[in-house]
């Protein structure tokens, strides 16, 4: 009998959920064979799913939720590392599980895969289910180099509460980061990451109250153009098919209409 469960969030992890199946099973026959393959979903359990297919575990430097030092694990094997979003920054890892969706970030996120990148790996993969955070990933690309800035040309802070004042971004940096790096993302849901819906449901299920959820954030830090209505735009210069036919891929002007400052080089 094979055993491939996720986890019961909140309750058991995958390996948890396995062994706790087996036990019983085997309590009403001892003779069934049992095989245990926890899964993961790309949220938590991810990287033990993939630890106990095989990975090896790595420790690098990266930032808790609301920004704190600290260590996490990546899995690695081959070429490939896994990092797992909610192993860095989930709702996990909030001091005392109290949430605070637009103050979190996913700068540790940016921080891990730089760490991956840095120790030779070219093949990423990244889990973003169970963030804290509703920074539409600005923090990791903060932590990747992306240039995010307000309409006085200062950098903006890498959470929520300020994707309503991104005047300006430039990625140049952050794709020679990524140039030659081969980029996936594992999540078990299919609504774009841009779109309202998806802010509608994500902010409320970390408990933003609806003054504070950005009202213009989709319009300002990840649609861009007119039409980049389904992928964060900081990907496109990594995944040429997603970009729009009226969307520059390596640098927009989401607020020009108000007349925002130019870049600084």
């Amino acid at each position: 009998m094979l055993l491939a469960p996720d986890k019961f969030k909140g309750c058991l992890s995958a390996i948890e959920v396995c062994t706790e199946l087996r036990i019983g099973l085997l309590q009403g026959s001892s003779c069934v064979d049992v095989v245990l393959r926890p899964m993961g979903d790309g949220g938590e359990g991810t990287l033990d799913a993939a630890l106990a297919a095989g990975f090896e575990t790595v420790t690098v430097a990266a930032a808790g939720p609301l920004g704190q030092p600290r260590s996490a694990r990546i899995g690695i094997r081959g070429s490939t590392a896994l990092i797992e979003l909610a192993e860095i920054c989930g709702l996990t890892q909030l001091p005392d599980r109290g949430l605070r969706p637009m103050e979190a970030t996913t700068y540790g996120v940016g921080l891990a895969i730089r760490a991956a990148i840095d120790r030779g790996f070219r093949d990423l993969v990244v889990g973003v289910g169970g963030s804290a955070s509703t920074d539409g990933g600005m923090g990791a690309a903060i932590a990747l180099g992306a240039r995010i800035l307000d309409h006085e040309g200062q950098a903006v802070r890498p959470c929520g509460d300020e994707l309503n004042d991104v005047a300006a971004v430039d990625l140049d940096p952050m794709s020679a980061v990524l140039d030659g790096i081969s980029l996936t993302m594992a999540t078990d849901v299919s609504s774009p990451p841009t779109a309202s819906s998806a802010l509608r449901m994500y902010s409320r299920r970390r408990r933003a109250r609806p003054r504070s959820r950005p009202a213009n954030w989709r319009q300002d830090w990840a649609i861009g153009r007119e039409g980049c209505r389904t992928r964060p735009a900081w990907l496109y210069p990594h995944f040429p098919e997603l970009v729009p036919r009226e969307a520059s891929p390596r640098r927009f002007w989401p607020s020009a209409q108000r007349g925002s400052p130019p870049v600084p080089n």
